[in-house]
């Protein structure tokens, strides 16, 4: 993987077990890094999803589902997606 930006202080050092390496971009909706598994180094984008702090544990469920359901997808064109989990308020 090529360009990418350097984390920001704000910036999460982990997400889940991921250690976080860099930064593709960011809108209001996410931020997207670089990062790699602690015994690893292989690249994997790593998208978190805007905090929802206001999240009752039956919205965390119903989101967590939603972003399980995303696994199903496949196809030529389709990152695979390989774990889904919460960091702290924000879903990734």
């Amino acid at each position: 993987m090529g360009d990418f930006n350097p984390l920001l202080p704000e910036d999460p050092e982990r997400v889940g077990v991921h250690i976080l390496v860099g930064r593709l971009g960011q809108d209001p909706q996410q931020a997207v890094y670089l990062g790699h598994l602690p015994d690893d180094d292989t690249l994997r984008v790593i998208r978190v999803l805007a905090p929802r702090p206001e999240a009752t544990p039956q919205a965390r469920e119903q989101i967590t589902n939603g972003l399980h359901a995303a696994k199903r997808v496949s196809g030529a064109h389709t990152a695979k997606l390989i774990e889904v989990g919460w960091s702290d308020d924000s879903p990734y």
